[in-house]
């Protein structure tokens, strides 16, 4: 029980304990060792079946509260402050194994004349069509996030320049292509621009990756 519950891949696991030994200092040890129900035989299968329920709606409940809490809700990215852990989380890697990581800083070009022109409902709508779009270009230990309101950073593992280039180039032409229908307007269509680094073996501080990739976002943005 102890082993389980030290193990962080078990964060969501349950236990039950079942046991002959019926004692309250037995059930008082078991549940202070991580388990988190205890049942004494001889049992009734209606009542183990019951208190089975019982904590797979507990379990449902928590990864609901982990999603609220790391996830954005409107789009389903990871939030600004689990993008950054994620940042910081594989530069650490890049370092430690000698591996490049690339980061894309996407930004939606003219976001506000979008809400201005149509509402913040079709706002809302583009921006979870682009994160939508970019998430299916992504491999699936890549991590996108939002990082504000139409800015959004994608941290990939293991990446040289050229095949983060080409990442980043195909959602854009992709985020291109897409038309968003309106009711009595013509279907919307949205462009975004991007800036992308790459370091090695961290051999670039976190902040500076922020910066040089700030840098070439508004460099695209100029050149149009």
């Amino acid at each position: 029980c102890e082993t389980i519950k030290a193990d962080p891949r078990c964060k969501n696991v349950k236990i039950i304990m079942l046991s002959a030994k019926s004692r309250d200092a037995d059930r008082e040890k078991a549940l202070a060792l991580g388990a988190d129900d205890f049942i004494t035989k001889p049992f009734v299968a209606d009542e183990l079946r019951v208190r089975l329920k019982v904590g797979e709606r507990i379990i449902e409940q928590e990864k609901r509260l982990e999603f609220y809490a790391n996830k954005d809700s409107l789009t389903g990215a990871w939030n600004r402050r689990m993008i950054l852990n994620h940042l910081k989380e594989e530069w650490e890697r890049s370092q430690r194994d000698k591996t490049e990581l690339g980061v894309v800083l996407f930004d939606i070009d003219l976001f506000k004349n979008i809400n201005d022109t149509y509402g913040h409902q079709v706002g809302d709508e583009a921006l979870k069509v682009f994160s939508s779009i970019i998430q299916g270009n992504i491999r699936p230990y890549d991590k996108l996030g939002r990082y504000g309101g139409e800015e959004f950073l994608l941290v990939l593992p293991n990446i040289n320049v050229e095949k983060t280039k080409q990442v980043a180039e195909r959602c854009r032409i992709q985020v291109e292509s897409v038309r968003i229908p309106i009711p009595q307007h013509t279907p919307l269509s949205f462009t975004t621009s991007a800036g992308i680094t790459v370091c090695h073996a961290g051999d670039l501080p976190i902040n500076e990756l922020f910066i040089q990739c700030d840098k070439a976002l508004y460099k695209a943005k100029e050149q149009g």
